[in-house]
């Protein structure tokens, strides 16, 4: 009778973004050993990552202030005024 809903966890699972107790945890190093590639790059590849988030971000801020200025400015037009690249 009170079953839970498909998408919601029972009392005793963990849900998705909290960590298993009962899981191993492993090293940054063991798992960059695994994939065949330096800690260095690993940290590389995640401040690369972080900072096109950040970018990203900015772009669509500047595209969504421009679009309520300019509800029918194109791509093309958007693109040519650098102002995604140069705010």
């Amino acid at each position: 009778m009170n079953e839970p809903r498909h998408n919601e966890p029972r009392h005793n699972e963990p849900r998705h973004n909290e960590p298993r107790h009962n899981e191993p945890r492993h090293s940054v190093e063991a798992i960059c050993g695994a994939h065949g590639i330096s800690r260095q790059a690993y940290y590389q590849g995640r401040e690369r990552h972080q900072l096109r988030r950040v970018r990203q971000e900015e772009a669509l801020k500047v595209v969504r202030a421009e679009r309520r200025v300019l509800p029918r400015l194109g791509t093309r037009k958007l693109y040519a005024s650098r102002r995604l690249w140069h705010p």
